[in-house]
């Protein structure tokens, strides 16, 4: 497990890459510079060395690190490897996991006029794993063919912040003045995607779950 957690971030950042066609065309129309802040998901810590983190850590550095998502990596091999452990978020309850999606859209939303990439970088830690814990749920509690447009709208969400999180951390990072206003641009892109992205999935569990004002509603008419 040790050797999983330090080496995969090339194979991460080759697989992120080749796999932009199985997302919709518009999607990834609309991020020409993910080919680019991808081609390594991992920006240098603030050490200057490479670094890996857990999902959940909002912690500064961990802004545009590589995440170690292996669902078997435990605190012992966290400890190992130098990596400071986090819980990771789960939700038990479809309708909380819903409300908790509709909640952060307008959270989400704000990242795009922010100008403090810091704070957005580590506000995008908190949500990302949460958004994944609380769409993983619904999913799984739906018909097979709603679970996967679900799953599909879910990923393509999770993968804009992905590559928020990493525009983000180059952005910070950066101290070349000749690419400074270039990796800000880029990072507001990748804002506007995953916000974009973000609203996708919200559609869809509106759909599968409806808010307890409209299902009310629904109710009231028959």
């Amino acid at each position: 497990m040790l050797s999983l957690l330090l080496s995969c971030s090339v194979a991460a950042a080759a697989a992120l890459t080749a796999s932009q066609h199985e997302y919709p065309q518009a999607v990834v129309g609309r991020r020409p510079f993910v080919a680019a802040a991808t081609a390594l998901p991992l920006a240098y810590a603030a050490t200057g060395a490479y670094a890996a983190c857990l999902p959940s850590d909002a912690a500064v550095e961990c802004i545009g690190v590589y995440k170690e998502r292996s669902t078997d990596v435990t605190k012992e091999d966290a400890k190992a490897a130098g990596i400071r452990w986090v819980e990771q978020p789960s939700f038990k309850d479809c309708n909380k996991a819903a409300n908790y999606l509709r909640d952060a859209r307008p959270q989400i939303g704000k990242w795009r006029s922010s100008a403090d990439f810091t704070s957005v970088g580590q506000d995008l830690l908190r949500v990302r794993p949460r958004v994944q814990a609380a769409t993983a749920l619904l999913a799984a509690n739906v018909d097979p063919g709603s679970a996967t447009l679900l799953n599909r709208a879910a990923e393509s969400a999770l993968y804009s912040m992905d590559a928020a999180d990493v525009a983000l951390g180059f952005a910070i990072r950066e101290t070349n003045t000749r690419y400074v206003i270039t990796r800000a641009a880029a990072a507001a892109d990748a804002l506007d995607a995953a916000d974009a992205d973000y609203c996708e999935l919200v559609r869809f569990v509106d759909a599968l779950y409806p808010p307890a004002e409209k299902s009310n509603k629904a109710k009231r008419k028959r």
